[in-house]
């Protein structure tokens, strides 16, 4: 998550516009989407299942398309053009 957020302090003070795609992949990340997921699974599962915390690893699509989901909302609130 640090790096994502670095990646885009980077796009911000450089003025960069980043692709769609690249956007993309670093936004889903930066709204604490996968943290979010495995930290509730961490604190709810008894016991904790290694094969769980591997599948939570390996980005699986219900994590990543809820985070870009809830990250695009986020960004509507603060466009200039609302």
């Amino acid at each position: 998550m640090a790096q994502a957020q670095i990646t885009e302090a980077r796009w911000y003070h450089y003025q960069y516009k980043p692709k769609l795609d690249e956007y993309l992949n670093n936004a889903y990340v930066s709204i604490t989407g996968p943290i979010m997921a495995t930290l509730s699974y961490i604190s709810s599962a008894n016991p904790i299942l290694e094969k769980d915390l591997e599948y939570l690893e390996s980005n699986p699509d219900i994590i990543k398309w809820s985070s870009t989901a809830f990250r695009l909302q986020d960004d509507l609130g603060t466009s200039p053009m609302r």
